[in-house]
């Protein structure tokens, strides 16, 4: 079942990493500056002042794009963990709910896309 406020993981956060396919051997990943999968679940909500479940569900929603290994198990970037102490601030310091989350985020991320194309250069 999909959910029909769930936004494209890029749409939010852009991509953490690119494949890339040696000669031989397995795909490996190149991962950006500071999104580095270093975290699990576990130390990542305690980073984060939340319990995984919370982490968990902000997925389910589009709000986080972990890092998985061959297990499946999540891995959180420095970047995610920032975002995910942020998400709690809005949820429990703003009031807000996670719809309303998902909407703030997206409007900042379209805005700050307009501002970047529309910043004429400097000189």
């Amino acid at each position: 079942m999909t959910n029909p406020h769930r936004l494209p993981i890029t749409t939010l956060t852009g991509k953490a990493w690119t494949e890339t396919k040696p000669h031989r051997g397995p795909l490996r990943y190149e991962f950006l500056p500071g999104r580095e999968p270093l975290y699990t679940s576990v130390i990542a909500a305690r980073l984060a002042g939340v319990r995984v479940e919370r982490l968990h569900n902000w997925e389910r929603w589009g709000l986080l794009d972990p890092a998985r290994d061959q297990r499946n198990a999540r891995f959180y970037c420095d970047a995610e963990i920032e975002l995910a102490q942020e998400i709690r601030g809005l949820i429990d310091d703003a009031g807000l709910n996670l719809p309303g989350v998902v909407a703030l985020l997206a409007l900042r991320h379209t805005t700050t896309q307009h501002t970047v194309e529309s910043d004429p250069p400097s000189i």
